[in-house]
């Protein structure tokens, strides 16, 4: 599986059973309840797109850094406690496009 669509379905949080989603390079987790992303997320190193926007994202975690095909990562609408958090991260990953 490439691409997955799941926005708004009301989700807390990402399952382990993702980590079974090797090939997976397009998520779309927008409209739901996602307050943190688990430190397996860095699996997905096929990755090339992730959408969280007005999800419920306080905090951005290291682990995104390892993805290294992740080319836009949206974060709209989230609060983010720390936006210079994502200054840093976007320092980090130049690869990314990140918007918040």
């Amino acid at each position: 599986m490439k691409y997955l669509e799941l926005q708004e379905n009301a989700i807390i949080k990402l399952p382990k059973s993702f980590l079974k989603l090797k090939y997976l390079e397009f998520l779309n987790i927008s409209n739901n309840k996602i307050d943190n992303l688990p430190a397996y997320s860095r699996q997905f190193e096929n990755i090339e797109s992730i959408n969280f926007s007005n999800d419920k994202l306080s905090l951005i975690f290291k682990e995104i850094i390892s993805l290294k095909n992740l080319k836009p990562l949206i974060l709209i609408a989230n609060p983010i406690a720390k936006k210079k958090s994502v200054e840093n991260l976007k320092s980090s990953t130049p690869q990314t496009q990140i918007y918040f």
